[in-house]
């Protein structure tokens, strides 16, 4: 892998092949020439013209103005009188766009949200830590509308009103000393939350004058709505979801061990590796079109090599701002999470018997078998209550087609496909409860399928008189296995998954 830098401080890592091409960057969108070196901008983000030879003060105003421009939010006589206040007293351009009644604060915000790289966050009812309060002088908050709100090994993620603003950016990594990750919020929250955590009697800085208005009246939450579960609305939403809320255990742990110094990328990836939603979180950003591997990282331990620890990081630090799982008695959590852990242990052995180069592919499907089923009880949590807890097989199939019109298989098929995680992957979760229908991929859907079955059995703690792998003989001669070696594999996957646990 190749390591270039873009000039928003954003560093990437691609495949050698992408050399001589063209990749986008993660950050600001950039788009980038890649070369043995390094990287080189090849031309202005979003307006898709040549980057002037300039300060990055300037590059930011020529381009967050072009912006405005390009998106008729403003004109060029307007942009021309702003940035001739912005030469008397300085401030940013967007301030003294707002500030002159160029610009209006709703569709400020509006447009960047719409800006590629630019994720948003509600910061209104955020908890701060104390100590990252501590990271950022209040005059530069306060100068620069900008507050800390988490903080993982050396990355920081900050709320700004505007993470356009490269220049601001850069400044904060040089007081820091940390890699700064920018979230969008709306500018009337950062102002509160700013007055909030850097208490001052002294007066908002001219150019802010007229900015901030009086907070919105909190709006009462609308009467929450029975949510539809026809094939096709339910459908429709999966496909729709960016995420799945990480497991709150599984983040305080990969905190710890960050902040540790001593810590290696295979620590934190361990942890990792025992959350789905964080799992599925990672191989779909391993998997993106900046790391040059779209399609190809099958495995956990790969995804977690292309990323590295900073890239790990990103991803447990928007998961915990994302919001994580909290726990209620609508679905067996516990039971699910020793599910995935099991089926991909088992995975794992079957894999290294029948075919060693699926092996770390094996492991992730069957980590993410059950995906589907988490994404059904998080976003139809009174239906899911609904359903008897002790089906399993196809008697929870049934279960769920008539509850959704479609069963967590199916859930879990449509996620990856959203996420861009490779095909095989998808098709292993779309068949693992009907291997025999398998059109692609048959091998590791036969190992997924073999491996949900050990899970299943040993969820059942041994009620079953006869032997657990009776029914499995078309399944078994697939992988060229009998139910001697199964029996074998499955006491070797209860051994070590007991062993995990110690």
């Amino acid at each position: 892998m190749i390591v270039i830098t873009c000039e928003c401080g954003q560093k990437m890592k691609v495949a050698p092949d992408l050399v001589g091409k063209s990749c986008k960057c993660v950050r600001c969108g950039a788009k980038l020439q890649v070369s043995e070196d390094g990287a080189q901008r090849i031309e202005n983000t979003d307006s898709g013209k040549p980057a002037p030879e300039s300060s990055k003060e300037d590059l930011d105003r020529t381009r967050i103005g072009q912006l405005l421009i390009d998106d008729g939010l403003i004109n060029e006589e307007q942009l021309k009188e702003a940035l001739a206040v912005q030469m008397k007293r300085g401030g940013r351009t967007f301030e003294i766009l707002l500030s002159l009644g160029h610009l209006d604060k709703n569709a400020l915000h509006d447009f960047l949200s719409r800006q590629s790289g630019v994720p948003a966050i509600d910061i209104k009812n955020y908890r701060i830590p104390r100590e990252l309060i501590s990271l950022v002088p209040k005059e530069f908050a306060r100068d620069h509308l900008v507050i800390p709100i988490d903080k993982l090994g050396k990355l920081l993620t900050v709320a700004m009103a505007c993470p356009l603003d490269k220049k601001t950016i850069g400044d904060l990594e040089d007081i820091t000393g940390l890699r700064v990750k920018p979230m969008l919020s709306k500018l009337d929250d950062i102002l509160a939350t700013i007055g909030k955590y850097y208490p001052s009697e002294e007066k908002l800085a001219p150019e802010f004058a007229g900015i901030a208005g009086k907070p919105a009246k909190e709006k009462a939450p609308p009467a929450r709505k029975r949510p539809t579960t026809t094939r096709e609305e339910v459908a429709a939403k999966l496909a729709r979801l960016e995420s799945l809320p990480a497991f709150r255990e599984t983040i305080q742990r990969v905190r710890k061990v960050v902040e540790n110094p001593k810590s290696s990328i295979r620590d934190v990836a361990e942890i990792v590796c025992s959350d789905p939603p964080l799992v599925a979180t990672l191989l779909s950003v391993s998997n993106g079109a900046a790391y040059g591997m779209s399609g190809r990282v099958n495995d956990i331990n790969l995804a977690a090599a292309v990323l590295g620890i900073d890239g790990i990081c990103e991803v447990v630090v928007s998961a915990r701002i994302g919001g994580t799982i909290h726990e209620s008695s609508h679905f067996d959590y516990a039971a699910f999470s020793t599910r995935s852990v099991f089926c991909a242990t088992a995975a794992l052995g079957i894999a290294l018997a029948c075919n060693k180069q699926l092996s770390g592919c094996a492991r992730t499907a069957g980590f993410l078998h059950e995906i589907g089923r988490l994404a059904l009880a998080e976003n139809w949590p009174e239906e899911y209550a609904g359903l008897d807890g002790s089906l399993s097989g196809s008697k929870l199939i049934d279960s769920e087609t008539n509850t959704f019109g479609l069963a967590h298989p199916e859930a879990g098929y449509i996620l990856m496909q959203g996420w861009g995680i490779p095909a095989e992957i998808a098709e292993a979760l779309r068949r693992h409860h009907s291997p025999e229908s398998a059109e692609k991929a048959k091998e590791l859907v036969a190992i997924v399928a073999l491996a949900a079955h050990m899970a299943e059995i040993q969820q059942s703690q041994g009620t079953e008189k006869r032997n657990p792998f009776d029914g499995c003989g078309p399944l078994l001669e697939s992988l060229g296995l009998d139910k001697s070696a199964a029996t074998q594999i499955f006491t070797e996957t209860v051994a070590a998954v007991s062993a995990q646990r110690k």
